[in-house]
């Protein structure tokens, strides 16, 4: 397979791969029961290579999960190695140090295989409304005291789901329905992507999912490098050490003459090309349009009045 193809291949095994994530988010969004997940969307759904690897994370979701998702399956890998995990098994905890940031949201992550072979993970995480303690506010003044603390447990082994650990989540729960059928939801909704994936790795091979990691680092390296080539204006020569950058539209050749028009605080390029400036400069322009941005408010009520 010559180079091009192998990219056309590569792009579509990936789109493939947003898509099924992309369904396991929307199945998670259909059948959470607390209202946060449903109404608000606080979730986050996404699949990982069997080092515990991001390999991509659906659309659908808050951003504030985005890191904290990436580095939370592979403290799961830290206590059930990928060796010990078996079809139908699902894995949950809570602990905010090692999942998303606080005990409100679970983090679900569920093993694929292909045949006997691990060959992936899926993992979500939602909100749910209660988990005991004083409750979602700021009176807290530990984490003991935020609500019960799930470590990481199996909560199902080999598709049979341990009610014991439900029983314990439920009894420190105000709301300890909508506490189970969240827990519920991420099940499903990892289920949901692992047969999503079995279905695309019978057509091109689960295996490629390393492959296409590496793909997708490398172009979006080289599109971030090319980006920066495009935009980047401002003579090496020109460049402080510390500072920022303000590109304008345009830029001029390098060694042209430069006039400046001066406002108040700000400095002005009469040519368009690009200035450069130091961090007390960019405060003083920040403040400048803080300025304006008030005195025109004031120009409205006044006109108002």
């Amino acid at each position: 397979m010559n180079e091009a193809l192998k990219r056309i291949h590569m792009q579509v095994m990936w789109n493939r791969l947003i898509a099924v994530v992309e369904e396991q988010a929307q199945a998670l969004l259909h059948t959470a029961f607390g209202a946060i997940t449903r109404e608000a969307g606080d979730l986050s759904a996404g699949v990982y290579d069997t080092a515990g690897r991001m390999l991509a994370q659906a659309v659908t979701g808050t951003p504030g999960h985005v890191n904290t998702m990436a580095a939370a399956v592979r403290h799961f890998l830290d206590r059930f190695p990928i060796a010990t995990m078996r079809p139908g098994d699902v894995f949950v905890t809570n602990d905010p140090w090692f999942g998303t940031g606080h005990l409100f949201d679970f983090v679900m992550v569920t093993p694929v295989f292909r045949g006997e072979r691990p060959v992936g993970l899926f993992a979500s995480t939602c909100h749910t409304p209660d988990v005991g303690g004083v409750g979602f506010s700021a009176e807290a003044r530990s984490v003991y005291e935020e609500g019960i603390c799930v470590p990481h447990l199996r909560l199902r082994e080999h598709g049979a789901i341990d009610e014991k650990v439900f029983a314990i989540i439920m009894a420190n729960s105000r709301n300890p329905i909508e506490a189970r059928g969240d827990l519920l939801s991420l099940i499903a909704c990892n289920d949901v992507g692992a047969a999503r994936l079995a279905e695309a790795g019978a057509l091109r091979g689960v295996d490629q999912q390393p492959r296409q990691q590496r793909h997708r680092q490398q172009h979006d390296g080289c599109t971030v490098a090319q980006a920066g080539a495009q935009h980047r204006r401002v003579h090496p020569l020109h460049q402080p050490a510390h500072g920022i950058a303000l590109l304008r539209k345009n830029p001029a050749p390098h060694g042209a003459r430069q006039h400046r028009r001066h406002k108040g605080d700000r400095q002005h390029r009469a040519d368009g090309n690009a200035e450069v400036v130091g961090p007390g400069q960019r405060l003083e322009e920040t403040a400048f349009l803080v300025r304006q941005d008030e005195d025109r408010n004031e120009g409205d009520r006044d006109h108002q009045n």
